[in-house]
């Protein structure tokens, strides 16, 4: 007698001794048959069906392995310990349970994904099971549901505290089937809107799904997570909307804030290349660290704008900036619009190599829709230079340069960068094929590319950068990038920042030797560590002109000639409207310190 016949004549022989059993263990559910799949590893829902109901990967104890079937009053656990079980429907699944619960157990996961037209319709049996798909019921449950995905039918989809629910999108009209539930939608947890792998997919404006619907939605997401590959531009988001019986979600499009990690800049837009305005009535700009700086030329105000009239600042203080247009008039930000607020944080200019000078963690930015009186919060994206040794990959040609964004020189012999995916091009040209004839490649790989030198270590004046060609493969390679560097005197390696990008170009302003924008103490104190070494220390043409020798008397008074000049925030110009000469203080100060350096001559950090 095969395992499903037996099974039918057993149950039909003890209907009532199992009503008993159910009732007696006060379980509405019926008996739970479990996932016995491989630990994380994708296998299929009905992994060795004949058409009898068989499933490899379920089980049903007594009876071999045959997956949960309502008929008999059983419902499905995907809850194992040590690991995550991963379900896959892939197709339409004819044995379906009464309900199906996904991490079930303290401690436990269970991972269930619905793609290629993957669909299952619950089937609760009479007063046993409640057709109910419970995503987090005492573990972790996720649960996976891809754009192509069949219909899947159920009375309640409840969605627990350690419940994730993962969308992929891969098109604009994709789920043309989703989840629906008749009797009830509860959220908590979490979703994470993903692009479907392979699909190349990314959001435009006006594009919307629905994943759920069917009845009354009662909670909602703890977290809202978007893949940033789906993004089309920086201020894009995902919207949830859970009125009308569903949970929808449509693209919207919101402000930017810029902030500069180095400078303290911040520019507030709405990015280009949609269509969509956004308007503002109030806003205010926060920080939690306390470092903003409301004064005449730090915090450039839409009220100090004539050309954005009504608005007027509201009590500014270190931590927040508010302004409000008392003429109840919106400013509407067309696509590509944008306002410079100047720079109204301050940074740590004393903040060690390797740290940076801003943290935007704190930082906020929000404004009234007037149109739905909904508080809006801008996207936050952290701009600018590294107070570090950096090595910037272009994601488009893989081509890797090495660049000094601090303001302080740096002197290294060696460097490694690795990847652990082997994304490398051991073929690259390095600062052996450049401006180092003294350094040598040390044996690269697909895995680590490394170069040394054996003579005078590398020294790097702000600014100063190596192109070491095409280091990444820029096609397949994964973007798993270490940078490391060797001190020549403590022999001690230290890591660098790395990102994918270009590395960093700043006009050059006379007598702002550390290329801070900014001529100022900072420049003087480089000065006197480096006066009598090499040029080399120094940013790229801030000397003055002629200045070509050993760093000397002239550049001191070079620097004093300029002190005070600024890169004005929104055109890169200089600005020496307002040059002050160094306070008489200062002088007197740096004059005594200067003897000194004079006489030591240091050269460089190291």
């Amino acid at each position: 007698m095969s395992p499903s016949l037996l099974k039918t004549v057993c149950v039909a022989a003890a209907a009532a001794l199992l009503t008993a059993h159910a009732a007696t263990a006060q379980n509405p559910l019926g008996s739970r048959i479990d996932w016995i799949g491989d630990p994380g590893v994708e296998e299929a829902w009905d992994q060795g069906d004949s058409g009898a109901g068989e499933g490899s990967n379920w089980a049903d104890v007594g009876f071999g392995n045959l997956q949960p079937s309502g008929e008999f009053d059983e419902y499905a656990s995907i809850s194992l310990q040590g690991g995550a079980g991963r379900a896959v429907i892939d197709h339409t699944i004819s044995t379906a349970p009464t309900d199906i619960l996904l991490g079930q157990d303290a401690g436990s996961t269970g991972t269930l994904i619905f793609r290629d037209g993957g669909s299952i319709s619950l089937q609760p049996n009479g007063s046993v099971g409640n057709g109910e798909l419970v995503v987090g019921a005492g573990g972790t449950g996720n649960l996976g549901l891809e754009d192509d995905m069949g219909a899947v039918n159920l009375r309640k989809y409840t969605q627990g505290n350690g419940g994730v629910l993962v969308a992929r999108l891969g098109t604009a009209s994709g789920f043309a089937n989703h989840v629906v539930a008749t009797n009830g939608i509860a959220l908590d947890g979490r979703l994470i809107v993903e692009e479907l792998a392979g699909s190349g997919f990314q959001l435009s404006a006006g594009d919307s799904w629905t994943l759920i619907s069917g009845s009354a939605v009662t909670g909602g997401f703890d977290q809202i997570t978007v893949e940033p590959e789906l993004l089309g531009n920086p201020g894009q988001t995902i919207d949830i909307s859970t009125s009308g019986n569903q949970v929808d979600l449509a693209v919207g499009q919101r402000l930017v804030l810029e902030v500069d990690r180095y400078t303290g800049g911040a520019v507030i837009k709405n990015w280009e290349g949609h269509s969509t305005d956004i308007e503002i009535i109030d806003y205010t700009l926060s920080s939690t660290a306390g470092n903003l700086d409301s004064s005449d030329g730090r915090w450039n105000s839409l009220a100090d704008d004539a050309g954005k009239p009504g608005w007027a600042e509201a009590n500014p203080s270190t931590t927040a900036l508010s302004e409000l247009n008392d003429t109840s008039v919106s400013l509407v930000f067309a696509s590509g619009d944008s306002h410079d607020f100047g720079t109204p944080f301050n940074v740590n200019t004393a903040a060690p190599f390797g740290t940076q000078r801003l943290d935007t963690g704190g930082v906020t930015f929000e404004y009234l829709d007037p149109d739905t009186g909904a508080v809006q919060t801008a996207a936050i994206r952290t701009v600018g230079r590294y107070n570090d040794l950096v090595l910037a990959v272009d994601p488009v040609t893989g081509n890797a340069t090495i660049q000094n964004q601090s303001g302080e020189s740096l002197d290294f012999i060696s460097y490694t960068i690795s990847s652990a995916s082997g994304s490398l091009l051991p073929t690259f040209a390095g600062i052996e094929g450049g401006a180092g004839p003294d350094w040598y490649d040390a044996n690269s790989t697909t895995e680590n590319l490394s170069e040394l030198t054996d003579g005078t270590a590398a020294t790097m004046a702000p600014l100063a950068m190596f192109d070491l060609g095409a280091a990444w493969d820029a096609v397949t390679g994964e973007q798993d990038l270490t940078f490391v560097y060797q001190n020549p005197i403590t022999g001690l390696l230290t890591r660098g920042t790395v990102y994918y990008g270009d590395a960093i170009t700043v006009s050059a302003l006379p007598g702002d030797y550390n290329g801070d924008g900014a001529v100022n103490a900072a420049d003087y104190a480089l000065w006197r560590e480096n006066d009598g070494g090499d040029g080399s220390a120094f940013a790229p043409n801030t000397r003055g002109a002629g200045l070509t020798g050993p760093i000397g008397a002239a550049d001191y008074d070079f620097w004093k000639a300029n002190y005070g000049r600024t890169f004005a925030s929104s055109s890169g110009v200089a600005s020496a409207a307002q040059t002050p000469e160094p306070a008489a203080w200062l002088l007197i100060m740096l004059g005594g310190l200067a003897v000194g350096a004079a006489r030591s001559g240091v050269a460089g950090r190291r």
